[in-house]
C-alpha cells in the first residue's frame, strides 16, 4: 500500500498549523494600546490633565520637556495616567507637544496643545494715549515725550512715512510705509527707524498688529519684541 499521499497530506496540514501558530504569535507580539482622549488642549498657566490608557501589555511613555508624568516610572499598566505641564509665557503663538505611548511594537500618540500666554505688556501699552514708542525690551515701558510729529513722505500708492521727533533729548522714530487705510485687528509690515533704544534694530521691517484705531490715532504692537507705537495721522 502506497502511503505517500497520506504522508504528504499530514505534512501539509502540520505546515498550515505551524504557520497559523506563528502568525498568531506575531500578532500578539505587536501589542495594542488605546488612548482616551487622543488630543488635549490646556491653558497657558501650569496644570495637569489625565489620560485613560488601555493596553495589552506594559507600555512606556515619552513626553516633551515641558510635560511630565506623575508618578514617573519606567513602565505602566492600563489605567488612568496623570500628566503635569509647565506654564507657557510665550505670547506669540500656542505650542504643541506629542506624548508617545509604546506597547511592544505598537505606538500611539497624544497631541497636547497649550495656549499662548497672556501679554501683560500689551494691556499696559493700551492704557497710554500719547504718540511715542513703548517697549518691554527697554527694561520697562517708557514714554518719551515727542514735541513734534509730521508725515515726512507720502508715496504714489498712498502709503506714508510718519516721523516722531524729540528735540530735548534729540530722539526720533520714523514709522515707514503705513497704508492710507489702516483697520483695527489687521497686521502690517512696517519699516522702523529709531535712535531711542539699542534694544531694537535701528532700521528694520517688523510685522506689527494694529490693536486699536480711534479717529486719527493708531495703536500698533509687535508681540515678539514687545514694543508698541502710537501715532496720530493728522
Amino acid at each position: 500500500m502506497n502511503n505517500k499521499p497520506f504522508y504528504l497530506l499530514m505534512i501539509a496540514a502540520a505546515s498550515v498549523l505551524l504557520l497559523g501558530s506563528c502568525k498568531e504569535n506575531e500578532t500578539e507580539e505587536l501589542g495594542s494600546i488605546k488612548l482616551d482622549p487622543q488630543e488635549v488642549s490646556v491653558d497657558a498657566t501650569s496644570g495637569s490633565f489625565t489620560v485613560n490608557v488601555t493596553s495589552s501589555h506594559e507600555f512606556t511613555v515619552n513626553t516633551p520637556s515641558w510635560i511630565s508624568i506623575d508618578p514617573d516610572q519606567d513602565t505602566y499598566q492600563s489605567g488612568t495616567l496623570t500628566f503635569l505641564y509647565e506654564e507657557y509665557t510665550n505670547t506669540a503663538a500656542p505650542r504643541t507637544g506629542n506624548i508617545v505611548f509604546t506597547c511592544l511594537n505598537t505606538r500611539d500618540t497624544l497631541v497636547v496643545t497649550q495656549a499662548a500666554g497672556e501679554d501683560l505688556y500689551l494691556s499696559e501699552f493700551m492704557e497710554y494715549t500719547e504718540p511715542g514708542l513703548y517697549g518691554q525690551a527697554f527694561d520697562s515701558f517708557i514714554y518719551q515725550e515727542f514735541s513734534h510729529q509730521h508725515a515726512v513722505r507720502t508715496y504714489a500708492n498712498g502709503n506714508t512715512d510718519y516721523k516722531l521727533i524729540s528735540t530735548n533729548p534729540p530722539l526720533f522714530i520714523n514709522v515707514k510705509s503705513l497704508p492710507s487705510n489702516i483697520e483695527e485687528g489687521s497686521s502690517l509690515s512696517i519699516g522702523l527707524q529709531q535712535n531711542v533704544t539699542t534694544e531694537l534694530n535701528t532700521n528694520f521691517f517688523y510685522t506689527i498688529n494694529v490693536e486699536k484705531v480711534d479717529g486719527n490715532k493708531i495703536w500698533m504692537y509687535e508681540p515678539t519684541n514687545r514694543f508698541g507705537i502710537i501715532i496720530s495721522k493728522e
